[in-house]
């Protein structure tokens, strides 16, 4: 036996077999133990920030939002963020004209002469114009 060789350990096929089927069903294992372990991960951080949130909530509530229900104006606030007028108190609508720019109506100066209304130009150039217009009458 001096003079023998040893036979390689991965020469015989059913240890070769077995050990690759060892490697692939822990490396199964192994991949599921840390697939789970990110997953508990994960769910930690988001409880975390749920948390975080509903603290942020409940402040915003017990700081802002009750005293702001609980004060005298809260009727007054509430109805008027929905629209609805309290007595005494009326809707204006505005509407802008944009057939025309130019009045229809003339006017009558002291001394009995009639004008015709000034038109002004909207923006800085009608301002001006507008002035310059005026000084020179």
């Amino acid at each position: 036996m001096i003079g023998a060789s040893k036979k390689s350990f991965l020469q015989n096929p059913l240890v070769t077999i077995v050990s690759i089927l060892a490697i692939v069903i822990f490396t199964v294992f192994s991949m599921k133990a840390y697939l789970g372990y990110l997953t508990v991960v994960q769910t930690i951080r988001g409880n975390e920030q749920k948390k975080v949130l509903l603290a942020q909530e409940t402040l915003y509530l017990s700081d802002f939002r009750l005293p702001y229900l609980q004060s005298d104006f809260a009727k007054y606030f509430i109805s008027h963020e929905n629209g609805v007028a309290n007595p005494g108190e009326q809707v204006i609508k505005l509407v802008k004209n944009s057939e025309s720019t130019q009045l229809d109506q003339k006017i009558i100066s002291p001394s009995g002469n009639i004008k015709q209304p000034t038109i002004v130009n909207s923006g800085w150039v009608g301002f001006f114009k507008y002035k310059i217009q005026k000084i020179g009458q």
